[in-house]
Order: structure tokens, then sequence, then C-alpha cells
């Protein structure tokens, strides 16, 4: 949080003196629009990043693999919000751009096949989704390699899928993989690990094991309590799935008090 007055005194002074079309300055207004979405201001995210790619249609083209950036930033904004449908589109139209003009195996294509999937999944076209995430982990394993956040992001939304195609147990193995290469390259501590505890959390629900279930989600909302605050909405959602889950298991006083806090 602190970064935020940085980055809007920085984008003050682009706008004044370079123009509020510059690449600099759109770079500016994209990145202050991701580190609020980050903070959980959903909706300003959504603004900055919607008029980042605006300029960037106009001034580089529709074609452009900046202009699939501010697509797939979008799409990032609107599944924070909610919004799969719109999720949906500005994915589609990432992976579009950057399947024709960076290539069907790069990096950056991949992540839009994930972010597609993820929309497509929340949509309930589930055979599409596992199609993509399938080709998508088989790039980046090969790509970036088998220990690369990348490569956990992608078997983590597999595993996700794999839930409600209901293959509780292979969701389980891809997202245990997924959290030990998270907790590897990016650290214990990380928002990451403990939005990939909370997904596990849930797989593990699926198949009985309550106990291991709330041991991950009292990991994940320590994680998130201390590194993105009590009043994240990421915090709030691990305080609602711990209170779902004692209730599930009949200690419904410490369910009311997490639920009330969510």
């Amino acid at each position: 949080r602190e970064a935020v007055p940085y980055y809007e005194r920085a984008l003050a002074i682009n706008e004044k003196a370079l123009g509020t079309e510059h690449p600099d300055t759109v770079s500016l207004m994209s990145h202050l629009g991701t580190l609020r979405l980050d903070l959980g201001e959903f909706e300003e995210g959504r603004r900055l990043l919607a008029g980042a790619l605006s300029i960037r249609e106009r001034v580089l083209g529709p074609e452009h693999p900046d202009t699939a950036r501010g697509h797939n930033n979008l799409c990032t904004a609107l599944a924070d919000l909610g919004d799969p449908s719109g999720q949906k589109e500005h994915a589609e139209k990432a992976w579009r751009i950057w399947t024709k003009t960076l290539g069907p195996d790069h990096p950056e294509t991949t992540t839009a096949m994930v972010n597609l999937a993820d929309a497509l999944r929340k949509l309930g076209d589930l055979n599409r989704a596992r199609s993509l995430l399938q080709c998508a982990v088989e790039i980046n394993e090969r790509k970036l390699g088998e220990e690369h956040p990348s490569t956990a992001g992608s078997m983590q939304n597999l595993g996700l899928l794999l839930v409600k195609l209901g293959d509780s147990q292979a969701a389980r193995e891809l997202i245990e993989r997924a959290l030990k290469i998270f907790e590897k390259t990016l650290g214990a501590d990380h928002p990451r690990v403990a939005r990939c505890q909370l997904n596990l959390s849930l797989t593990l629900q699926n198949v009985g094991d309550f106990e291991s279930a709330r041991a991950l989600l009292q990991s994940a909302l320590a994680i998130l309590e201390r590194r993105l605050g009590p009043n994240h909405p990421s915090t709030a959602l691990a305080m609602d799935n711990l209170g779902a889950l004692l209730f599930r298991m009949g200690d419904f006083e410490a369910s009311r008090l997490q639920l009330e806090r969510a």
C-alpha cells in the first residue's frame, strides 16, 4: 500500500510531461491498476486497466502484443469482480493476439489460455476448459520447467477443474504438486501459497479429510492476514471458508466467529 502514492505521483508527472498516451504513462497506469487489484480494490483496478487498454488499442492497434497484455490484465480484474463472461471475452482476445504475434507456445500465450480456461470453468464449459489447461500445463513444463510458478498455476487450475468433474483424487495430487512448487519458488509466506492452500483445503474436504483441510485453512488465513491485512477480500474468503468448515465439523461457536469476521 505504501507504493500507491508514489505510483500516483509518477503517473501524474508522466501525464503532464509526456502526455496521456505515451507508452511510459500507459505502463504506469497499468502497474497502478494491477497494484489496486493486489490490494483488493477491484473496481479501481478495473477502471485503470480498462483505461490503459483503451489507449493501447487506439495508439498501438488492436493486434499489438501490448494490446493483448491490456486484455489479459483487464481479464484478471473482471475475474476478481466475478464477471466470467467479461473475463472470457478479454482472455480470448489476448490468446488470439498472442498466438498470432508471439506463437502458440509462448509463456504469455499460455497465461491467456489459463485465464480463458478459468472463465470457461466458471461458465460450465468444462471439457473445453480441461483441453486448454492440459495444453497449458504441457507447454509450461516444456518451456519453463516443471518447477516454475506459471507451471504450478496451470496445474492448480487444472486441479480445480478436476474437482468440478468429480475426480477429487487427481485434483488433490495436482494441487499438492502446485503447492510444493509455490512454496519452493516463492517462499512459504507468499499470498499465492495461501491461495493454493485454500484450494487444496476444498479438495481435501471433498475426500473427507477435514482435519488436514482445517490446518491448511488456518495456515492460509495466518499468511493472508500477515501479508495482505485483515481487511483484504482474500483474507475474508479464508475466514469464510474456515467458518464453513468449522460448521461442518460441529464447532458452531468458532464457526460463527469466523463468519462474522468475514
